[in-house]
């Protein structure tokens, strides 16, 4: 790809501290079979030496740039903005790919131009060795794909779409709009269910991403060294909306409901974890769910408890999961 050559795909990589990990991250994007991309690399204003290591690299398809220290989403839209191609791909610092990663990804365009989004399985390894394969219900086959029938329902049942196994075509985005700022759970859920509600989304079992876990500094297993607004309420009011506006079917309705509802007592965590537990019970009052019931009473019933308990429960819930 020669510099004036608009590639096929741009690579985005928000970098926030993982000076760590993200050698690893980069190397597995230039490892990748398909080679027309570029590799941007968002440095969130990082403290560490991360972002020196990456202008190291020598390949004229990465660039860094760097701006103040506003967040995830805030990373992946300066990407999206700065991006020349037609696809974006999202790559965690903390995380990689498996070389065959984009050339599975571009396929999946080829045959499903019509979808808003591409993703692929993933695997998540825990720092025991431990692990565990992620792929939709419906895609057991090891190379199956297609598209998502009922992305809600697939949600539901446990079909995690990762950040670092998703590619959106350039004009989706303007469509639906970028990452949602300040939302430091969820952002990436909230933007899934955008584009679900306009486009489908395509889908291949390969396992082609690795989730790490051990990754110090992760929103999913630091949840409570974080501010803890339970300002994912976002994507509940998104969801809430899309029903009251009629832009789903009524095969779907449902499923988004208590997609609604997962994400009602996912706020109504974060306020428990931060000791306010009045706000989450009224949360959790006003959730409507059938699926979640014992979930949505159970943090209830924490609410009432002391908040340094409800910290101690969770640290060694947090223990338990890295295995």
């Amino acid at each position: 790809m020669s510099g004036d050559q608009e590639p096929a795909v741009s690579v985005i990589i928000p970098l926030y501290n993982k000076e760590k990990y993200v050698r690893r991250a980069v190397e597995s994007v230039l490892g990748q079979t398909f080679l027309d991309f570029e590799l941007i690399v968002v440095n969130d204003g990082s403290t560490d030496g991360g972002p020196v290591l990456v202008r190291g690299y020598t390949d004229p398809r990465i660039r860094v740039i760097d701006q103040g220290n506003h967040g995830v989403s805030a990373a992946r839209n300066r990407g999206i903005a700065e991006a020349r191609a037609p696809l974006t791909a999202f790559l965690d610092a903390d995380d990689e790919w498996l070389p065959e990663f984009l050339m599975t990804i571009v396929g999946l365009t080829r045959r499903f131009p019509e979808a808003g989004a591409y993703a692929t399985a993933s695997e998540i390894h825990k720092p025991s060795g431990a692990v565990t394969r992620l792929v939709c219900d419906g895609f057991g086959k090891r190379y199956s794909e297609g598209i998502i029938e009922n992305y809600y329902r697939a949600a539901l049942l446990g079909c995690q779409l990762s950040s670092s196994a998703v590619a959106v075509p350039r004009h989706v985005f303007e469509r639906v709009g970028d990452f949602p700022i300040g939302e430091h759970l969820g952002e990436d859920g909230h933007m899934w269910l955008r584009i679900a509600l306009h486009y489908p989304i395509a889908y291949s079992a390969c396992v082609c991403s690795v989730y790490h876990r051990e990754a110090e500094g992760r929103s999913c297993v630091n949840r409570n060294t974080r501010s803890g607004s339970g300002d994912n309420f976002q994507l509940v009011e998104l969801a809430t909306k899309a029903i009251s506006d009629g832009l789903i079917g009524d095969s779907e309705r449902n499923y988004l409901q208590e997609y609604c509802a997962k994400y009602t007592i996912a706020a109504a965590t974060d306020h428990v974890l931060w000791g306010r537990g009045g706000t989450a019970r009224a949360l959790l009052r006003c959730c409507k769910t059938k699926r979640f019931l014992c979930k949505k009473w159970g943090w209830f019933a924490l609410s009432l408890l002391p908040t340094h308990l409800i910290h101690w429960m969770w640290q060694w819930r947090l223990r338990f999961q890295r295995g």
